[in-house]
């Protein structure tokens, strides 16, 4: 008995040992960079060589976010640990990276969230954005998207509301979500205090962000645009929305077995990830990511579509639409209870369309939709499925699948030459609709 406790203790060691020279490896490796990093950061500070300095360490700042999330990646598979908090270790780098120079930004707080205003130096324009971060629900911070949301803000030349919502797990569902929306009515409803107009607003977010702000497009037309708070039937004059701007959303928590995510899983995100982080997002705990995502569960809710797309249960034509026996008498703003996912409560999840808009049973008169999505993502079926669906509604949209594209490589629009021609495709998109929108009053 001695001498198994003796070998526990033993391999115990060994094991702690194994750890310990692993961080000491990461830490010899990173720490020259991060050395660099700071260099440059000081030269910054004090204006030397202001364009030469900035451009080498933002890509400095980059290059080490990436290290760092390869050798977060590497040391939570062979030590394990919690997840998120690697992801929190390696997006933590992005927070480094400065705001434009070209654009101003404001914090002011809304209720119990806050949104940041970036407003070009130059703007020459009246209409804005209403941004929302991405972050699986649970992760990104606003300090996170300043640098690339000051970018697109210098880029496209408009005022963007960062609606910084809070967060699962300690805020699931329904708290991002009314977070999002009432920042979207605040911006409409302070436009002359942000100089733009209260009718040439565009909602815009990237992963869970789009899946949020796909969301709101479906409230605010429930609602009529009135606030969460305001039941009153006087929806006489209230502002539309111009357009959805979806970048790679997540948008379907029912298979995360698709053909998109089998064959890019090898590309950062997982679809285990995306079982770990909806089950966060759903209940405020991990204890549906077995569940979450398999395509075993739809079929015990009903009937599956009958489609030989990808995603079973989307649907790629325009005759496929949702079942309203699936739905029965639950409406948009049932939807948005106070939900906590109980034991026997995630088919009901799976199926909200406020949690999940592809389950959606009435997407017509959305605003017209600008979808981009790389063709090495997960979430490339989600965003094809989507456009299909609100083409069997009527509602126009544009789906841009950029070739060899990763997951969030909206990021580095300053620097990714792809990146930045999507930007460009959503100026000459708000431009149309705007247009679009001024001929019909």
């Amino acid at each position: 008995m001695s001498q198994d406790t003796s070998f526990v203790r033993f391999m115990v060691w060994i094991l702690s040992m194994i750890r310990f020279a692993l961080l000491a490896l990461i830490c010899l490796l990173l720490l020259p960079l991060i050395l660099l990093v700071i260099s440059v950061r000081v030269v910054v500070k004090l204006g030397f060589v202001w364009n030469l300095a900035i451009s080498t360490y933002e890509k400095l700042v980059i290059l080490l976010f990436e290290v760092s999330n390869c050798a977060a990646f590497i040391y939570s598979k062979i030590m394990g640990g919690s997840e998120r908090n690697f992801v929190y270790a390696t997006l933590f780098w992005l927070s480094f990276l400065p705001k434009s120079r070209q654009v101003t930004c404001e914090k002011i707080q809304v209720g119990n969230f806050n949104v940041l205003i970036y407003q070009p130096i130059k703007k020459d324009s009246r209409d804005g954005l209403v941004y929302l971060q991405g972050g699986a629900w649970c992760i990104t911070n606003a300090s996170y998207y300043a640098w690339a949301v000051s970018y697109m803000a210098e880029f496209l030349n408009r005022t963007i509301v960062h609606v910084e919502v809070r967060l699962a797990p300690e805020n699931p569902f329904p708290v991002p979500l009314e977070d999002a929306y009432t920042g979207l009515i605040w911006t409409q409803q302070n436009a002359a205090l942000l100089g733009i107009d209260a009718d040439k607003v565009v909602i815009m977010g990237d992963s869970a962000g789009g899946n949020l702000a796909t969301a709101c497009c479906l409230l605010h037309k429930a609602l009529r645009g009135m606030p969460l708070d305001d039941r009153s039937n006087d929806t006489a004059g209230q502002p539309t929305l111009v357009g959805q701007v979806l970048l790679y959303p997540c948008l379907q928590g029912f298979n995360f077995n698709t053909g998109s995510m089998e064959r890019n899983s090898c590309y950062g995100l997982q679809n285990r990830h995306m079982k770990y982080y909806t089950s966060l997002y759903i209940s405020g705990t991990d204890k549906f990511q077995n569940v979450v995502g398999d395509p075993k569960l739809w079929d015990t809710l009903s009937e599956p579509y009958n489609t030989s797309d990808s995603i079973s249960g989307i649907g790629n034509e325009s005759s496929k639409k949702p079942k309203k026996s699936l739905y029965q008498q639950r409406d948009i703003i049932s939807e948005l209870c106070c939900f906590k996912a109980g034991e026997n409560d995630i088919g009901w999840a799976i199926q909200n369309s406020l949690i999940f808009p592809l389950m959606s049973r009435d997407l017509a008169d959305l605003p017209p939709a600008f979808i981009a999505v790389g063709s090495l993502d997960i979430l490339l079926d989600d965003a094809k499925a989507y456009q299909n669906l609100l083409a069997g509604f009527g509602v126009r949209s544009e789906l841009n699948i950029i070739p060899n594209a990763i997951h969030g490589f909206m990021l580095f629009a300053k620097y990714v030459t792809k990146s930045a021609n999507v930007l460009r495709k959503i100026d000459t998109f708000i431009q149309k609709e705007i247009s679009a929108g001024l001929l019909l009053r």
